[in-house]
C-alpha cells in the first residue's frame, strides 16, 4: 500500500566531527532535520532527532542502543511527553550486522515490516559506492521485496557530505520520519 511518490532525494551532511548530522532536501540550503549524536552521555537518548536545523527544534524522536544487545529501541515522539511516544525496535537480521529489520503500523492499521540491507549499488549520483563500502543501504518492504528508499554514502570522496537518502515511495509524513529515524541510528553506529 505505500504510495509511489515522485523520488525525493535528502542530503545528509555532517555537522563537525561529534556525530551530529544535518539533512536536507536536495537543492534546498535549510535543513529538515537536525540529528544529535549523544553516545555515552547517561540521560540523554542515543541519537535525537529535531525539526529543523539545530537542537532548538521540536523532538520529531529518539533512539537508545540497548546494552549488550544487537538491537536499537527507537522512539517516534518528544520524551519529555512520555504518553504520546511510539516505540518500536530495530533488530539485527544477520549476524555481519549487514540486515536490519524493524516494522511500523501502515495506515491500513496493519503492522509492516522493512529491512535495511547493505548495498553496493544504491544508484543514487553523486555518491561512491564500492565493493569496500559498509554505509550504503536498501530500505525493502519485507514482503514484497520491493525496494522503497536508498541510502548512499559518499565514502571517501567528501568529508562534510556524509551520503544522500533516496526515498521511492511513501505512506506519508509520520513514515517517512520514522525510515530517517532509523537510518539515522544506523549512520551513527557504523
Amino acid at each position: 500500500n505505500l504510495v509511489p511518490s515522485p523520488e525525493r532525494e535528502i542530503d545528509v551532511y555532517r555537522d563537525g566531527q561529534n556525530g551530529n548530522l544535518k539533512l536536507l532536501l536536495s537543492g534546498d540550503v535549510s535543513p529538515l532535520y537536525f540529528v544529535r549524536s549523544s553516545i555515552f552521555r547517561p540521560g540523554i537518548p542515543d541519537v535525537t532527532i529535531f525539526a529543523g536545523s539545530d537542537k532548538n527544534g521540536a523532538v520529531i524522536g529518539v533512539c537508545n542502543y540497548v546494552a549488550f544487545s544487537t538491537s536499537i529501541k527507537v522512539g517516534r515522539g518528544d520524551p519529555a511527553n512520555p504518553n504520546n511516544m511510539e516505540w518500536e525496535e530495530v533488530t539485527k537480521a544477520s549476524r555481519d550486522h549487514s540486515m536490519y529489520k524493524f516494522s511500523v503500523w501502515s495506515r491500513e492499521e496493519q503492522r509492516k515490516s522493512y529491512l535495511w540491507k547493505r548495498t553496493h549499488d544504491p544508484n543514487i549520483k553523486g555518491t561512491m559506492s564500492t565493493k569496500l563500502d559498509r554505509r550504503s543501504w536498501k530500505l525493502e518492504d519485507e514482503a514484497t521485496g520491493h525496494v522503497v528508499a536508498v541510502f548512499a554514502s559518499t565514502g571517501i570522496k567528501s568529508w562534510k557530505k556524509a551520503g544522500k537518502f533516496r526515498l521511492l515511495a511513501s505512506e506519508g509524513k509520520e513514515w517517512e520520519e520514522w525510515i530517517l529515524d532509523r537510518k539515522s541510528t544506523r549512520l551513527n553506529s557504523s
